[in-house]
C-alpha cells in the first residue's frame, strides 16, 4: 500500500497544542512508511477507522500519532520503541530528550502479540534512552472473558521514562512492567488513568513511580512494587485502589520507599469471599489471609544477602473493608505462607489514614499485623 496524497498535507489539520500536522493518514495508507519518512519533531494524524499494520517499528523517532479519539481511532498492532543512534535532523535542533507521543486513539495488540509497546534499550549497542508519552489512549488486552488476561501492555527497560496520562489499560496479563537497576532507573509516572480487569495493574521493579489521580479496580493484583535489582521509589496519590481478586498493593525485596497520600485501598481481596464456607476438615490456608489484605509487605533477601528495608508512609486517605489485612507483614501471626517469619526491615508512619473494618474473612483480628 501506497502513502496517500493526503500526507503531503502539512499544516491541514492542528492538533490540540495548536501544532500542524505534518502527515494526515486514512485507514489503508502505510502507518509504518509515514513513521520511518517522518521529520523529527513532527506529529502524523489518523483519521477515523480501523488500521492493521501488524508490528510497527519506532526508531530514532522523535514524532506524535495522534488519532481522532478512543473507538474512533483503533491501531490493531504492537509498537517497538527505540533509539538506536544519530538519525538526519532536517536542519532542526536535536530536542533534549528523544519522544514519542501516542494521542487520542485505541490500541488493540494482534492475538498472539506478546506486548502492546515495549521499548529497546541497549546500552552496549549505542541504543539510548527516550520518553514514551501516552495520553488519551486506550490499551485493550483480552477483551473475551477467557482467557482473562493476555500480553503486556507496556513494557519499559532501564533508563527509558514512560508518562500516561487521561488513558485505560483492560485486559492485560500486566498492564504497566517496569525494570531497572541502580546504574539505570526507570521513570513512571502515570496521571489520570485507569486500571480495569487486568491480571496485574502495575509491575515497578527498580526505578521509580508516581501514581496520581487514577483508580486500579477489579483486577486479580493491583500494584507490585519490587526492590530488585537496585531500589524503587514509588508515590502513590489520590488514587482509588479497590475490588481486586487479590492484595491491592504488594511491596517485596531489596530497598523500597513507598509514599501514599490521600488515596483510598478498600476492599480488596474479593476472591477470598468466593471461597466456600471452610469445614473443621478443611481449614484454611493461612496465605490465603495475607494475599487478600489492602496492602502486603514481603522481605525476601535479595541475592546480594542484604537485609531488605522497606519504608512506608501513609498519609490521609482511608484502608478499609479488604478482606485481609488492611496492612500485613509476612509473618506468621499474619498467616505468612508456611508459617514463618521473612527477615526484613520495615518503618511504616501512618499520619491521620482512616483504617477500620478489615479483616473481613471471619478468622482473624485487626487492621494492621506488622512486626
Amino acid at each position: 500500500m501506497l502513502l496517500s496524497l493526503s500526507l503531503l498535507a502539512v499544516g491541514a489539520i492542528p492538533d490540540r497544542a495548536g501544532v500542524s500536522c505534518y502527515m494526515t493518514l486514512q485507514p489503508l495508507d502505510s502507518l509504518q512508511k509515514a513513521i520511518d519518512i517522518a521529520p523529527p519533531g513532527t506529529t502524523i494524524c489518523l483519521q477515523p477507522g480501523i488500521y492493521t499494520p501488524g508490528d510497527i517499528r519506532v526508531d530514532n523517532g522523535w514524532l506524535t500519532l495522534r488519532g481522532a479519539g478512543t473507538g474512533k481511532t483503533l491501531i490493531v498492532g504492537s509498537f517497538s520503541v527505540s533509539w538506536s543512534g544519530e538519525r538526519q535532523l532536517r536542519g532542526r535542533p536535536e530536542p533534549s530528550t528523544r519522544e514519542v507521543r501516542l494521542q487520542d486513539l485505541t490500541v488493540l495488540p494482534p492475538i498472539g502479540t506478546g506486548v502492546a509497546m515495549s521499548t529497546t534499550y541497549l546500552r552496549s549497542l549505542g541504543y539510548k534512552p527516550g520518553r514514551i508519552i501516552i495520553e488519551g489512549v486506550e490499551l485493550l488486552g483480552n477483551l473475551q472473558p477467557l482467557p482473562r488476561c493476555v500480553g503486556s501492555g507496556v513494557v519499559l527497560e532501564k533508563d527509558m521514562e514512560l508518562e500516561v496520562r487521561n488513558s485505560a489499560f483492560y485486559g492485560f496479563e500486566t498492564a504497566i512492567e517496569a525494570y531497572g537497576d541502580s546504574n539505570s532507573p526507570f521513570k513512571v509516572r502515570v496521571l489520570n488513568s485507569a486500571f480495569f480487569r487486568n491480571c496485574r495493574a502495575i509491575l515497578a521493579a527498580g526505578g521509580s513511580l508516581e501514581l496520581m489521580g487514577s483508580r486500579v479496580e477489579h483486577n486479580d493484583t493491583g500494584i507490585i512494587i519490587s526492590a530488585l535489582p537496585g531500589s524503587t521509589q514509588a508515590l502513590i496519590r489520590k488514587t482509588i485502589i479497590s475490588e481486586q481478586g487479590g492484595w491491592g498493593i504488594v511491596v517485596n525485596s531489596g530497598y523500597s520507599h513507598v509514599r501514599i497520600e490521600d488515596s483510598q485501598i478498600v476492599s480488596n481481596g474479593m476472591d477470598m469471599l468466593a471461597i466456600p464456607v471452610y469445614r473443621v476438615d478443611q481449614p484454611l490456608n493461612p496465605f490465603d489471609v495475607l494475599r487478600s489484605s489492602g496492602i502486603v509487605i514481603y522481605g525476601k533477601s535479595p541475592d546480594s544477602g542484604e537485609r531488605p528495608k522497606i519504608v512506608l508512609s501513609i498519609r490521609g486517605g482511608m484502608i478499609q473493608e479488604n478482606v485481609g489485612w488492611g496492612i500485613g507483614a509476612a509473618l506468621a501471626k499474619c498467616g505468612n505462607f508456611g508459617g514463618e517469619d521473612e527477615e526484613f526491615e520495615v518503618q511504616v508512619t501512618l499520619e491521620g489514614v482512616e483504617i477500620s473494618n478489615n479483616n473481613r474473612n471471619w478468622l482473624m483480628e485487626g487492621d494492621i499485623c506488622l512486626p
